[in-house]
């Protein structure tokens, strides 16, 4: 029984899942728990059949499996014990407090009576077993499920209210309905989302009128996926953007068809690459960011192994290199304190466009608020060098190009990132070409929103615009020339080892790289990914279907030899670059490969006569 009873109520109403208690419940656990006291360096055994739940009220601890594996770390308001934990994962785990701890435990039959009588309490601890499988090991033949559509798993229609639905309705429809959220509809369209955290937070924790309407409590213009999408999108969207809940529209349309939770992705069984950002998501430092990102190439290999996609793997090591990112800004300005102007971190190259590979190097910059000042210099100075070496310690390398925030050319307003982008359109010199080709593949990471839109409408809006620039962007793709003599023979390269190679990236994918931006520009298309803008050009007639298809399967084939030849070489411990020697592919692979140059050849030409003005 615990004296101070108000105040240990007053804490636990603050803490999931015991926010969403009712009074009963709550003081029924207040009760029934104990209280116990634990200095640094003592040991919590979580052996055994064990199956209270400890709540920490102060302090901190780390638990690690029997073989000294970290597993999590936690600090105030944090639960752990056996019925967070994945099935057979906790049995054999030692919590060790790293400061002096207060614990409540609250005893396992409880726990059990309440799972039983409350589904959101329920499912609270399901979303904790997939939180916490972390350092689970991954059956290499088993299927990713990175091809199924999020449309397969949705089982039940959306749970909609209109904007102006008092809270105290759409309360009692969640109710009724037995959901945790309701989309928010205006003319049968997504326009907001409201959850049961929303009911807590924006009513009763501000004294809000129940009367008032759902309309004012939202999440305007929420983050949603359409029912087409692959469902390990939809995961990652939801890993790296830190939601439960996210709202599922149709293809044509933002008409909501349903809702997916986390308990959606639990029953579809999650794969790693979620597993792996959950984890960066909970480092405390940026020295834990790095031993997690560790981990990153093992995962690639069994991708490789389960026959994943090029596409797929380059999207989740960008995934998680964006996740790395997102963290290590939140850790510096945990460390530096808040910014003192609105700012957006900015990814370029093929952390821009999506594609990561193996070895890939940095390529940022900070994208400031027109209000910035030169006293504010050293924030964003600071800010850039953490992040920067954060990233370098993970593996992502340094640009010897030196195209990274931490260069003060690359840190600055919108207003000269709008010059920058306007000189090298309108006085496309070699190097205003060169840098077009790293900057125009320009993608949001963190910060103000608004500031990355503003430079890409600014972008997307003059480039297309400017034929003399895109003639330039022509002639310098053109550097980029796959690796085929006049009788599709290969024309070899000599790699770091002086030995002849096949240049995988810059003779392989990046002439496909050059050619989709060069008519995405054009059109005026907005996407960054190579792919996404090869199949939205479907829909204009500069380019033809027959070779849009031609460049999508010869960029995945190329792809897909450049990460086996990038994983074998890991295999090997050698250093992982993007060379190949030819002979090491079997003939009917040397065969496909010429072919697939010569696409790229034949498209070159195309986009020669379509922009250069003349042949090649």
């Amino acid at each position: 029984m615990v004296g101070e009873i108000p105040e240990v109520t007053g804490f636990m109403q603050t803490c999931p899942p015991f926010d969403g208690l009712d009074a009963d419940a709550l003081a029924k656990l207040v009760r029934n728990l104990s209280v116990s006291y634990h200095k640094s360096g003592d040991q919590i055994d979580l052996a055994g059949d064990n199956a209270d739940i400890y709540l920490i009220r102060s302090g901190s601890i780390e638990i690690r499996s029997a073989d000294n594996q970290l597993v999590d770390r936690l600090s105030a308001g944090d639960t752990f014990g056996l019925a967070c934990l994945p099935a057979g994962s906790g049995r054999d785990q030692v919590a060790s407090v790293l400061e002096d701890c207060l614990l409540y435990v609250i005893p396992a039959s409880l726990i059990a009576d309440l799972r039983l009588a409350d589904r959101n309490f329920d499912s609270f601890f399901k979303r904790e077993k997939l939180s916490r499988s972390l350092d689970r090991d991954i059956d290499t033949q088993r299927d990713y499920h990175l091809g199924q559509r999020v449309g397969d798993i949705v089982s039940r229609a959306a749970v909609c209210a209109g904007r102006d639905m008092a809270i105290a309705d759409a309360a009692k429809l969640m109710t009724r309905e037995r959901v945790s959220s309701v989309v928010v509809v205006e003319d049968e369209q997504l326009v907001g989302v409201v959850t049961d955290r929303d009911l807590r937070t924006r009513v009763l924790a501000a004294d809000l009128s129940p009367q008032a309407p759902v309309g004012q409590i939202m999440t305007p213009d929420p983050i949603f996926v359409k029912s087409g999408s692959r469902l390990h999108d939809a995961q990652l969207t939801m890993m790296s953007s830190n939601i439960h809940h996210l709202p599922v529209v149709e293809e044509a349309s933002r008409r909501p068809l349903g809702m997916l939770t986390t308990n959606d992705l639990l029953l579809a069984q999650n794969s790693q690459p979620l597993f792996l950002i959950k984890s960066i998501n909970r480092c405390g430092d940026a020295a834990a960011v790095a031993e997690v990102a560790a981990r990153l190439p093992v995962l690639i290999q069994k991708l490789i192994r389960a026959d994943a996609s090029a596409e797929d793997i380059g999207r989740i090591i960008t995934s998680v290199t964006d996740a790395m990112t997102t963290r290590l800004i939140k850790l510096a300005e945990a460390q530096l304190g808040p910014p003192p102007v609105p700012y957006a971190w900015l990814a370029f190259g093929s952390q821009g466009r999506q594609d990561q590979m193996l070895g890939s190097d940095q390529d940022n910059a900070l994208l400031l608020d027109d209000s910035v000042e030169a006293a504010h210099a050293r924030y964003f100075e600071q800010l850039a060098g953490f992040v920067c070496d954060g990233l370098n310690a993970c593996g992502i390398r340094y640009c010897p190009g030196e195209i990274m925030a931490t260069t003060a050319r690359w840190r600055q307003p919108l207003a000269q990132w709008q010059q920058y982008f306007s000189g090298w359109i309108n006085e496309p010199s070699a190097k205003a070409l060169m840098h077009a080709c790293i900057f125009f593949d320009l993608r949001h990471i963190a910060g103000a929103k608004s500031l990355t839109r503003q430079l890409k409408d600014f972008v997307t809006g003059r480039a297309g615009q400017n034929r003399i620039f895109l003639a330039g962007m022509t002639e310098n793709a053109l550097g980029h020339r796959p690796p085929l003599g006049f009788f599709k023979t290969f024309v070899l390269e000599r790699d770091g080892n002086h030995e002849p190679a096949l240049d995988l990236k810059h003779r392989g994918t990046i002439p496909i790289v050059d050619i989709a931006r060069i008519y995405a520009l054009s059109a005026g298309i907005g996407a960054v990914n190579t792919m996404e803008r090869l199949r939205a050009l479907e829909a204009f007639s500069e380019l033809s279907a027959g070779d849009i298809h031609n460049l999508l399967d010869a960029h995945e084939f190329i792809a897909r030899i450049r990460i086996e030849s990038q994983g074998e070489q890991l295999a090997q411990g050698r250093e992982v670059t993007n060379s190949l020697n030819p002979k090491v592919l079997s003939p009917l692979v040397r065969h496909q490969l010429k072919e697939a140059f010569a696409v790229v050849q034949s498209c070159q030409q195309g986009m020669k006569m379509g922009f250069g003005g003349g042949a090649l």
